[in-house]
């Protein structure tokens, strides 16, 4: 995982050609998936997902490696993720779906590119009403993010 926060795509390979668990987690219940989506490491993404990581694979809060990435934007990873056979419909423990911290966090071109994979996909999955609670919530995680300067 450390390999993976530090963008080190060489390390990340060496250790999956190694061996490494994809399956290991953190005691937020991220594995390495969850970790390189959220800070789109998408590089760290793909081989990832090449190895067979689960992309459905729920950390504490239910969050795929899908809701992460959305929910820190990160475009090149949400697409890899769609691409892999992520599940869109996948809610975490408030009841969210990825679609739903689109809305939630008024990331339009997010959005439109879950609406487009799911109509390719053919889904009509209704989502929850929005709770004031888990608007807020979410609301927060992203304001910290924004106050938060971005590591490349």
């Amino acid at each position: 995982m450390e390999a993976c926060n530090a963008y080190s795509t060489d390390q990340v390979q060496k250790l999956l050609k190694a061996g490494s668990k994809t399956t290991l987690t953190n005691r937020q219940g991220k594995t390495a998936l969850h970790v390189s989506a959220q800070i789109d490491n998408y590089q760290a993404v793909r081989l990832l997902v090449e190895v067979n990581s689960n992309v459905n694979k729920q950390d504490s809060m239910g969050r795929t490696p899908l809701h992460l990435a959305i929910l820190e934007d990160s475009e090149q990873s949400t697409i890899i993720l769609l691409q892999s056979g992520s599940n869109a419909s996948i809610r975490d423990t408030d009841g969210l779906t990825p679609l739903a911290v689109c809305q939630i966090s008024k990331n339009e071109r997010l959005e439109m590119l879950l609406r487009d994979h799911e109509e390719k996909k053919g889904s009509n999955d209704d989502l929850l009403p929005r709770q004031q609670k888990v608007k807020k919530k979410v609301e927060s995680q992203i304001t910290k993010k924004e106050t938060k300067p971005k590591k490349k």
